[in-house]
């Protein structure tokens, strides 16, 4: 049986160790290639939805989040604590 080694210092070895332990620790590496691929594809798809949504949403959210505390400011009543100040 070969190991299998990889040399830290070498930087084109990062992707293929990151891609390594994607397959071991998901446990991908026990499938068939199309399933492989199919599987591949249906993670790559959620990335890329679950991106596209928060380019999407987040923008307006976070400049809503904004206004509130600026109008809240000129109103006179007290801003909503941020998010750090929560836990004290």
């Amino acid at each position: 049986a070969t190991e299998f080694t990889m040399k830290e210092s070498e930087p084109g070895n990062i992707f293929a160790r990151l891609y390594f332990k994607y397959l071991v620790e998901t446990s991908i590496y026990m499938l068939e290639p199309y399933e492989r691929i199919a599987l591949n594809c249906l993670v790559v798809v959620l990335l890329l939805m679950s991106a596209y949504t928060s380019w999407l949403f987040l923008p307006h959210h976070t400049v809503s989040q904004h206004l509130i505390g600026i109008v809240s400011s000129l109103i006179g009543w007290p801003s909503p604590p941020a998010a750090g100040d929560l836990a004290s």
